[in-house]
């Protein structure tokens, strides 16, 4: 009696074994209803795989395309101030900030530059900048004093290249006298232009407050030896350029600045409305697949409380030869998950054949660059697990009915 009683309740995963095996068994025998439940629940999934591949790369495009232009990390200083060594260090303390270099007055970072043939251009705007600086990430950075980065355009009207030499004159007033200052500057490196608005020249810090000090009347030219680091640390500016360090941290950088009392605005006011976009977009793709699995589950309940009408008396000889109500319930179970996972990859399939058509269809609109309907490995992952829980979910609900199938239903049929 023992002995039988030990076959009839084998272990657990003996157990697990026997159910996958009537699992099995119960869709080949049924393959044809199977296959419909399949098709049918891929094509109520795929549209969901096409709504949430859309936003995520709608979304994800236009962050990118934010993230490819270190423009958009700028928190830009509206006005003058006076910027002391204090503020630096405290704005220099934020976990947002990624870059930061003073600059002098805009009036005072403007200069002159010449070819050797005598070829000459004014007003060219003068960009401190530093190691590190985000805009100059795949050039090398001017740390000398005679070192200049010319953008394309600029350098187009001079007719020079990297490697050749300018001259740079800054012009002041004093005591109703006009005077000038030159120094030449080897042009290091060429910077896009799109990277600035005009004729622009990046330089370092030293000969910024060299131009600013000549133009004050503190120098007497700007081939001065300049002030030192320290110097440089100890004294006030009008402004400073700021970078965040990612454009997650772009809204928190200016409001650290903005809490020193300096009034800033960001360079990219998309940030903002992408992030809320964003926001918008998850709600409505979340209550969409919401719905979309609410409908999986409903779909497979419906299925599976038919199937027990159906197979009745099938379960009822299963229960008499040993098969227990709870493992009853698990064969049903699991023959749903089989379906449910066969109806996402065919889904899934699907979507891999429809997005690049939705690419086609969209990209006339040219709002992104790259795809616009995507999905990345972890979230296909995602939906396939939320899309395994709600067949789980729908199996249980309607497969609830086998566990009032007595052993005896056979008996009496027959």
């Amino acid at each position: 009696m023992s002995n039988r009683r030990r076959s009839l309740t084998p272990g657990a995963g003996r157990r697990l074994a026997q159910v996958a095996t009537l699992a099995a068994k119960g869709l080949w025998f049924h393959r044809r209803l199977s296959l419909y439940q399949t098709i049918g629940l891929a094509a109520v999934l795929v549209p969901l795989l096409l709504i949430a591949g859309l936003k995520n790369g709608f979304i994800e495009g236009m962050l990118a395309q934010l993230r490819a232009d270190p423009r958009n990390l700028e928190v830009i200083i509206v006005g003058n101030r006076s910027l002391d060594g204090g503020w630096f260090k405290t704005v220099s303390g934020s976990p947002a900030l990624g870059f930061i270099v003073p600059n002098t007055r805009s009036l005072s970072a403007t200069i002159a530059l010449a070819n050797e043939q005598g070829g000459m251009i004014g007003d060219v705007q003068m960009i401190p900048t530093a190691p590190g600086d985000p805009l100059l990430a795949d050039l090398p950075v001017p740390t000398e004093d005679d070192a200049v980065i010319l953008s394309e355009a600029t350098a187009r009207k001079l007719g020079v290249k990297a490697g050749d030499t300018v001259r740079a004159a800054v012009q002041r007033r004093i005591d109703g006298a006009d005077q000038a200052s030159v120094r030449s500057l080897l042009v290091q490196a060429l910077a896009p232009e799109s990277l600035a608005t005009g004729d622009f020249a990046f330089v370092s810090q030293r000969l910024l407050v060299l131009s600013e000090d000549y133009r004050d009347g503190a120098v007497d030219s700007i081939n001065a030896a300049g002030p030192d680091a320290s110097a440089l640390q100890a004294r006030a500016y009008a402004s400073a350029r700021l970078y965040a360090r990612d454009l997650d941290q772009v809204e928190a950088l200016a409001a650290a600045v903005e809490a020193t009392g300096v009034s800033v605005r960001m360079r990219s006011q998309q940030i903002a409305v992408v992030r809320t976009l964003d926001h918008g977009l998850n709600w409505v793709a979340g209550i969409i697949v919401l719905l979309g699995m609410v409908g999986v589950a409903c779909s497979i309940a419906v299925s599976q409380w038919l199937g027990v009408e159906r197979r009745r008396r099938e379960i009822s000889v299963l229960r008499l030869i040993g098969l227990t109500r709870s493992n009853a319930l698990l064969m049903l179970v699991a023959e749903a998950l089989v379906v449910a996972a066969c109806a996402f990859l065919l889904a899934g399939l699907v979507f891999l054949i429809l997005s690049p058509l939705a690419d086609r269809l969209i990209a006339a609109v040219e709002i992104i660059d790259g795809p616009i309907c995507r999905l990345a490995p972890g979230q296909f992952l995602l939906l396939f697990l939320v899309t395994a829980i709600a067949g789980g979910l729908g199996a249980l609900i309607g497969g609830a009915r086998v566990l009032s199938i007595e052993p005896a239903e056979c008996l009496r049929e027959a």
